[in-house]
């Protein structure tokens, strides 16, 4: 039974110099890597003996070494070391990379100094981690800032720990964390490849190997899903939120009495009964999500806030009724919730356990998660209260008018939440680093916080913030219940999706349901003046106005008469909430006729008009008119639908396309709105048409998917110069050109994903099943990528140079040197913390432009700083390792250094070469062709095949390889008579040794050749010698002994001759034999060079058989063969070729041997094959020596 080859992991502890060796050992070893790189090639055998007896521990005799196996690993060993660290030439073998990202100075600041960071972000935004105004995004900009405020000493200081941790010297904290942020990246890949092609859910526990520290972990994705969304009754999501200042810093829970709704309170009375009790009940305890003791309820709270007749119990139980009556005797009667009992103590209880004292302040659950949140007003400082206030605004800007400009709070500035969270996806499209770009319709004319109608930037995002917070800041006498219909209405229309009619103009619409003429959003007031037509109004508000009549049938009166519709709503709200208007009955007051009552109804027919809407013409996305219910910025929103792309071209475009000089949309670009009309216009069948950000639709138009030519449209118009630069100037077009041209991509890409991922089963995709380019999507989605990466190098080169360092980039240790004179001045251990009178180090005055000024205005002495960088770097070097964690740390860095050893030993021989220490190469090797794609590259110029300066030394020459001449002698005078008995006469004396049962390379005894051979002919001299010579006798067995016998390593002879005559002598002609495939014999091609453009430029040397062939009495049909090699397989191929067609027929090995016994094997196959004294015939005609066999046992092996 054949052994199995040994692993490299169990061989590694007898191969590695690092395992072999002891410490003192490869120091000894490493003090002679010097002299060994200085060494002649002949002297360094005598140089292993001398480095081999310092480090064995005894005397050692090299007439008769020691054979032991320690002696033997170690001697392997050492030279394997000195192999290694004296390379000259070839990358070292460097491990896998396991990050793709690279540790700069930047990076291990934002570790070391965390919580100062953190702190600095409160500082200068008012945020903490996890807020989701963007956090992230904020904090990636402090600390850039953080950095370029500390002293030069310590970004130095921090570039080391860089380099050391870029060689794998990186804290185990730092590692765990990689480690196991891309396995839940690779097990989430996983569970989503289970869930789509096998429909099976899974949960995956990981178990660390024994020994290690970090512990085990269950991953699922069952909320992402969207398996789990239904939770609990008790602990669903609540309209009702409880806002912090309610819990923190007291012993129970305050509830105000102005925040009771009865009606939205009844449908959520049993989860918000679960979460008061369950807040009230933890708030004193250490413990956020403490179950309530329900049995022991009455015991633990005071009787004021327990209800006579109904005893208090898990609400399930109690049900909604019952739980309706609680909510309202703790909002209205008691003003919270407390578990206080008189003359007792006990307040809070785990489950199965006794009631427990109250803990302190400063221990409690919420001061661990927030301990700077309770912190005396005194020492905030000013700008951090200003922060939390409000959003910081952006520097203003003159107008056309002459007018201060500054960004409205609604739109991008998300002044107020109109959407759910859940939606929101800035976080994770911030870590893609794309820069955000301000849209021009927030800058707006200065105003005060009243902001009137036509201050309002003219997107349906900006007039849903408007609307919502005009309700709830300008609206106080009335009761949520009353709004609550229209906020949700406000928050659809929204939303909505593309539906037809959506685009009817304004003024046809009013003119059929009476809009009145003071009724626009470019109104100068929002509450209606004493002027007003008030019954004019009502008319229009109650007559449905968001319904039209058409042939018949109700259809959608467009977008801008429904929110023309809201902003009357509006106003007329301010108005009676002004006038004093009742919540309740349906009475009006003075010129507002219509109550409360009138409006509920209202407002819920319209809400329930355009969620039908909503469902009927639902589409796959979010469209770019609702982009801001995702993102915060339109560069975001455009990452957000090309982030799926597979061949990562189109991100880094639309960075490129972010740095473009601001300014409007330039000339012959212009935007196309949408049209109902199949024969309309449209930003697709328009050459020069982009479309607006105000679309409906994450796709194209829907009557395009039906036109044939679609495909041929998107072809044509990426295949213009002009899109991204102006080829009258070869300037890079204007910011808003390069947005509209990225926006009109992402809407095609997102249909296309759409078709790959058939996402037509929303009722709006029903036409994608049969779009004309579903069969074209790969051919679309080549032709987009290809053009990004034209434009992507086009662009790069017509925008203006970046003059700041990149930090994120792999230019981190070039910081220190563009410090300046200022930078250089300080002594490193002046940077040290602690050195200056005030306890800090100053920062240097140079930093690169582009920072944010708001955390630039933030003073590290309001920081905190919890250690410096040297105190970390000490503390990471104390951290205890185990022996396999420092060995690897050690194995890294010592592969980290190879490549300057590598620079260090070409250095050393270029001086001992000019000293001439090293003799000269006579001979160079030729280099050896670069394997990219697997592929060979062609062989470079003949004048880079030789060294162009004495640093580059010449590769060693190559091998002196034999050459059989195979001697043809002369014909005998007679004939072809005796060629039979001439050839059985030739046969060597003496038996031949049998070596195992098989015949060894060299066991066959070689023929005596004459002393002058003469020279081998080519095969095409060859083959137009007469038949006659091709085939006599004499040679035959000249040939075919000098064959057999020979080593490996010399030539075959160019032709095989027949052994005997036949009857069909005079009919028969050579054929050429041929092998396809990199080589036709290992015999012929050097070791390395085996497969290699060197390999496959050799031409006819190589060709080692002939195939001998009918010349005048052949079949049309009659095939010849051909041997085929392929690579890795243990057969070949025998090609039979024919005039008129070709097969192929795989033969094994084995089978082929068979075929040499058997005739009946292939006996179907024509022409029969016929063994007879070792010649293959084929039907007489075709004739085979054993060679044959040969070669196939040569490419099997």
């Amino acid at each position: 039974m054949t052994r199995k080859a040994l692993s490299y992991g169990e061989i590694a502890d007898n191969v590695l110099p690092s395992v072999v060796f002891t410490v003192d050992g490869l120091n000894k070893l490493a003090q002679c890597v010097d002299a060994y790189v200085q060494l002649a090639p002949a002297d360094r055998p005598a140089f292993f003996r001398e480095a081999m007896e310092a480090i064995w521990p005894h005397e050692l005799d090299w007439s008769s070494r020691p054979q032991t196996t320690e002696f033997k690993s170690q001697w392997s060993a050492l030279r394997r070391y000195f192999a290694e660290q004296g390379r000259i030439r070839g990358p070292p073998a460097m491990p896998e990379k396991l990050s793709t990202h690279k540790w700069t100075g930047l990076r291990v600041c934002g570790i070391v100094y965390r919580e100062a960071i953190d702190e600095m972000v409160f500082l200068g935004t008012g945020m903490r981690p996890g807020d989701t105004r963007g956090y992230i995004g904020q904090r990636i900009k402090c600390q850039t800032v953080f950095y370029w405020k500390l002293p030069s000493g310590d970004r130095l200081q921090l570039t080391e720990m860089a380099n050391e941790w870029q060689s794998g010297s990186a804290p185990v904290e730092q590692k765990m964390e990689a480690y196991y942020r891309r396995f839940q990246t690779w097990i989430r890949n996983v569970h989503m490849t289970a869930i789509r092609e096998f429909g099976q859910h899974l949960v995956t526990m990981a178990i660390p190997e024994p020994g290690l520290t970090n512990p085990p972990r269950l991953h699922e994705f069952m909320y992402e899903l969207r398996i789990l969304d239904k939770k609990s009754q008790l602990k669903r999501k609540t309209t009702w939120t409880i806002d912090e200042t309610s819990f923190i810093g007291h012993d129970g829970l305050v509830l105000n009495a102005n925040e009771y709704d009865e009606e939205l309170f009844f449908k959520e009375a049993i989860s918000m009964v679960y979460t008061i009790v369950r807040m009230a009940h933890s708030n004193i305890s250490s413990f956020r999500d403490l179950d309530p003791p329900w049995a022991s309820f009455h015991l633990l709270v005071n009787g004021k806030y327990l209800l006579p007749d109904i005893p208090m119990t898990i609400p399930t139980a109690l049900r909604q009724p019952n739980c309706a009556k609680y909510l309202k005797h703790w909002f209205t009667v008691t003003n919270g919730l407390k578990f206080e009992r008189w003359q007792k103590f006990e307040r809070w209880q785990r489950k199965n356990s006794l009631p427990m004292n109250p803990i302190p302040l400063e221990e409690r659950w919420w001061a661990s998660s927030m301990p700077s949140y309770a912190r005396p007003a005194d020492i905030i400082p000013q700008a951090a209260r200003a922060a939390l206030e409000f959003v910081p605004k952006l520097v203003r800007r003159p107008g056309k008018d002459g007018l201060f400009l500054h960004p409205s709070p609604y739109g991008s500035q998300r002044g107020h939440i109109v959407h759910d969270d859940s939606v929101s996806e800035q976080e994770m499209l911030e870590m893609l680093d794309i820069p955000s770009v301000p849209d021009p319709d927030d800058l707006l004319t200065s105003a005060e916080d009243n902001i009137p109608p036509y201050l309002v930037p003219t997107n349906s995002e900006a007039r849903a913030q408007w609307s919502i917070s005009q309700i709830q800041h300008h609206c106080p006498g009335l009761s949520p219940r009353v709004t609550r219909g229209l906020k949700s209405a406000i928050q659809q229309l929204v939303e909505l999706p593309m539906i037809p009619n959506c685009s009817y103009p304004l003024t046809a619409a009013g003119k059929r349901v009476r809009l009145p003429d003071n009724l626009r959003w470019t109104m100068r007031s929002t509450e209606p003046n004493a002027s007003t037509n008030m019954a004019g109004w009502l008319l229009f508000l109650q007559g449905s106005p968001w319904r039209v009549i058409q042939a018949g049938v109700d259809v959608f009166s467009g977008t801008e008469l429904a929110w023309t519709f809201v902003l009357g709503w509006v106003s007329y709200l301010r108005g009676f909430a002004a006038a004093g208007g009742s919540s309740t009955g349906d009475h009006g007051v003075e010129t507002f006729t219509a109550g409360a009552s009138t409006c509920i109804a209202i407002f819920e027919d319209f809400s329930n008009a355009l969620t039908q809407y909503n469902e009927r013409y639902q589409y796959p996305g979010w469209p770019p008119c609702a982009k801001y219910a995702i993102v915060n910025s339109r560069t975001h929103y455009l990452a957000y639908v090309l982030r799926n792309e597979t061949q990562d071209v189109l991100l880094p475009l639309l960075r490129l396309v972010a740095r473009m000089e601001p300014g409007p949309i330039q000339h012959p670009f212009a935007v196309v709105p949408h049209s109902s009309s199949r024969d309309g216009p449209s930003w697709i069948t328009d050459p020069n048409g982009v479309p607006s950000w105000q679309w409906q639709r994450c796709g194209l138009p829907p009557s395009l998917h039906g036109r044939p030519d679609l495909a041929q449209i998107i072809l044509d118009w990426l295949k213009r110069p002009d899109l991204l630069i102006d080829p009258s100037t070869n300037k890079a077009r204007s910011l808003e050109t390069g947005l509209a041209v990225m926006l009109k991509i992402a809407l095609i890409f997102a249909d296309l994903e759409n078709l790959d991922d058939e996402a037509w089963t929303h009722p709006g995709a029903a036409l994608l099943p049969g779009s004309s380019i579903r069969l074209q999507t790969k051919q679309l989605k080549s032709a987009i990528a290809e053009w990004a990466n034209d434009a992507a190098v086009g662009l790069e080169s017509t925008l203006p140079a970046i003059d700041d360092v990149d930090l994120f980039g792999d230019d981190d240790g070039k910081e220190d040197s563009q410090l300046g004179d200022g930078s250089s001045s300080h002594h490193p251990s002046d940077t040290v913390r602690g050195s200056s009178p005030a306890g800090q180090s100053h920062a240097q005055d140079w930093m690169p432009s582009g920072l944010n000024p708001a955390f630039l205005a933030v003073d590290m002495d309001d920081i905190q700083l919890p250690h410096s960088v040297e105190e970390y770097r000490q503390m990471i070097a104390n951290e205890p390792r185990s022996a396999v964690q420092e060995l690897t740390r050690k194995g890294l860095r010592g592969l980290a250094e190879l490549e300057e050893r590598r620079r260090t030993n070409r250095r050393m021989r270029a001086e001992a070469r000019t000293v001439g220490t090293t003799p000269a190469k006579r001979t160079v090797k030729l280099p050896a062709p670069i394997v990219t794609g697997g592929g060979w590259q062609p062989l470079p110029p003949e004048d880079q095949l030789w060294p162009q300066s004495d640093d580059e030394e010449p590769p060693p020459p190559s091998k002196r390889r034999k050459t059989m001449v195979v001697r043809r002698p002369k014909v005998s005078p007679a004939g072809q008579a005796g060629a039979k008995r001439a050839g059985a006469a030739a046969k060597p004396k003496g038996a031949r040794p049998k070596v195992g049962g098989k015949r060894g390379a060299g066991s066959r005894r070689k023929k005596q050749r004459p002393p002058t051979p003469e020279p081998q002919s080519s095969s095409t001299d060859r083959s137009t010698h007469s038949p006659s010579t091709a085939f006599d006798p004499a040679m035959v067995n000249d040939e075919v002994r000098s064959t057999v016998g020979t080593d490996s390593s010399e030539d075959m002879p160019a032709t095989i001759s027949r052994p005997r005559t036949s009857r069909f002598s005079q009919l028969i002609e050579p054929v050429t034999f041929e092998l396809e495939g990199t080589a036709s014999s290992s015999w012929d091609i050097d070791s390395d060079a085996i497969g290699s453009a060197a390999a496959l430029g050799r031409g006819e040397a190589h060709a080692r058989l002939r195939i001998v062939s009918v010349r005048k009495w052949q079949r049309p049909d009659e095939p010849h063969v051909k041997l085929r090699k392929r690579p890795g397989c243990r057969y070949a191929r025998c090609l039979l070729l024919s005039h008129t067609q070709r097969s192929t027929v795989e033969v094994d090995d084995i089978l082929l041997r068979q075929l040499l016994h058997q005739q009946r094997t292939l006996s179907h196959l024509r022409p029969v094959i016929i063994v007879r004294n070792n010649i293959i015939r084929l039907n007489e005609s075709y004739l085979v020596l054993q060679g044959a066999l040969d070669e196939l046992h040569s490419v099997r092996d």
